[in-house]
């Protein structure tokens, strides 16, 4: 019995010692002197920076409007059908326009046709003094910016089909349809027009390049890759437009950001 009561205590005294020791080792420890943060650098503003110009176009009302730059002019849209284009420089307006429905996604241009996503699916083009041009019905709610170069109006509705449409007419020349995971966000991936090409983000963390005049694929990159057990996890959706520096185009996922050569 002396013998079962001397190593209980050495055991009892050990285990006390390793809790000492494991406590000593915690960073979070209040006794804890190692790993502290490192102290905050005030940073100081280099530029100046002043608001020259103000323009209330309207509201958002939960869609992602993205303002478009037209030579020396900017076009701008909002929920209710607002369009309006104005000087860069002064904010100056030019013209506004009220579309006979309320948009869920703009604005594309190429200087010549500028392209809204119209409520129920319904694409529109307006001409450069915002009259319109036609409208076609896609097969589901658009909410990226459509994308206009080389004559065609990309746009991307929430099913992931993509239609290549004639800016002048508005009939489709060629459709896409890609693959949709189960689970995806509701969210505006974006497109850009590159020479002869179109970038288009896509769910699932996919950024791919086709070509504008037939919409045949050039080429397709994983943008971050999906991890984890549940669909939930595995979302690698991509958000916004994708960026194009000299000959490299760069997007950001949901779980991760990758460069792709164009």
């Amino acid at each position: 019995m002396r013998i079962t009561r001397k190593l209980l205590g050495a055991g009892v005294l050990a285990l006390m010692t390793g809790c000492s020791t494991l406590s000593s080792l915690n960073p979070f420890s209040s006794k804890s002197k190692g790993n502290e943060p490192a102290p905050l650098v005030e940073l100081k503003g280099t530029m100046a920076v002043r608001t020259a110009w103000k323009l209330d176009i309207g509201k958002a009302h939960g869609n992602q409007f993205s303002p478009a730059l037209a030579g020396n002019t900017v076009i701008v849209a909002s929920t209710d059908g607002t369009i309006a284009r104005v000087e860069a420089a002064d904010g100056r307006q030019l013209w506004r326009v009220k579309a006979d429905s309320e948009l869920t996604a703009g604005v594309g241009t190429d200087g010549n046709v500028i392209a809204v996503g119209g409520a129920d699916g319904v694409l529109m083009a307006f001409d450069m003094d915002g009259k319109t041009l036609w409208k076609t019905q896609l097969s589901s709610e658009i909410l990226s910016s459509p994308a206009v170069g080389q004559g065609i109006v990309v746009a991307r509705s929430i099913d992931n089909r993509i239609v290549g449409i004639d800016a002048a007419t508005g009939q489709k020349k060629w459709t896409v349809q890609r693959a949709t995971p189960p689970l995806t966000l509701r969210t505006a991936p974006g497109m850009v027009v590159y020479d002869k090409d179109v970038i288009i983000a896509q769910p699932a963390g996919k950024l791919g390049a086709f070509l504008l005049a037939t919409g045949a694929p050039r080429w397709e990159v994983e943008v971050g890759q999906a991890r984890g057990a549940t669909e939930l996890e595995r979302v690698t959706d991509i958000g916004g437009a994708p960026t194009i520096f000299e000959t490299d185009v760069c997007a950001a996922s949901y779980r991760g950001v990758s460069p792709a050569t164009s």
